[in-house]
């Protein structure tokens, strides 16, 4: 894959506005990041602080850059990445200097890791995975592509996040663990089963609170 020399970010909520500090931290290690602003739903070319809103996400087409998706909901990452792919473009694979991933494999393209993060030995990371500050990800883990990781939660050595899951800050999976597609772990849950696909869990020890639909 290319180097990534320019970057077009979808989004502009709160995860997005991270991005300036990330390439410049980015940058600060080494790199030569442009980052050329901001897609949004809707057609807003007005500037917000530093870095442009660019247009519409069907302006994507315009730009000969790299881009990530910085968007929580996995759903809508799931589209707006089909719709890049489709638009030939390239999903850049983001790591904080100050993030320590260590796996076999490749992480999948897409992904971002943020500042603090531990990835650890012989996981399998998919396509457009979030994981935020300071989580932890045990050994030999899976995380699915479109799977968010928040703030602070740990995921057990051998456990297994399901595709577009959604692991609530400061929660616990233990090892061995499987959460299915589409599921949502509340923030400080403590997973001690598996929980079946768009199953919503909550509390300590972790139990169901409805299906999602």
């Amino acid at each position: 894959m290319k180097e990534i020399t320019r970057l077009v970010v979808f989004g502009h909520g709160g995860f997005a506005k991270r991005m300036p500090a990330v390439v410049a931290d980015l940058n600060g290690a080494g790199a030569s990041i442009e980052l050329t602003g901001f897609l949004v739903e809707g057609d807003d070319a007005t500037q917000r602080g530093e870095h442009r809103i660019l247009g519409c996400d069907e302006q994507f087409v315009r730009f000969d850059a790299h881009y990530v998706i910085a968007i929580a909901n996995s759903a809508v990452r799931n589209r707006l990445d089909d719709f890049a792919v489709q638009l030939g473009g390239h999903a850049a694979t983001i790591v904080h200097p100050r993030a320590c991933v260590e796996p076999s494999e490749p992480l999948g393209q897409g992904t971002i890791v943020l500042a603090g993060a531990a990835v650890n030995a012989n996981s399998v990371i998919g396509r457009q995975v979030h994981i935020n500050n300071n989580v932890v990800i045990g050994h030999d883990a899976h995380i699915e592509e479109y799977a968010t990781l928040n703030p602070l939660c740990m995921i057990g050595g051998a456990a297994h996040i399901g595709k577009r899951a959604l692991i609530g800050a400061g929660s616990v999976v233990l090892p061995g663990v499987r959460i299915g597609n589409d599921a949502v772990v509340g923030a400080g849950a403590v997973v001690v089963r598996d929980v079946p696909v768009k199953c919503r869990v909550a509390g300590s020890p972790a139990r169901e609170l409805t299906q999602r639909t």
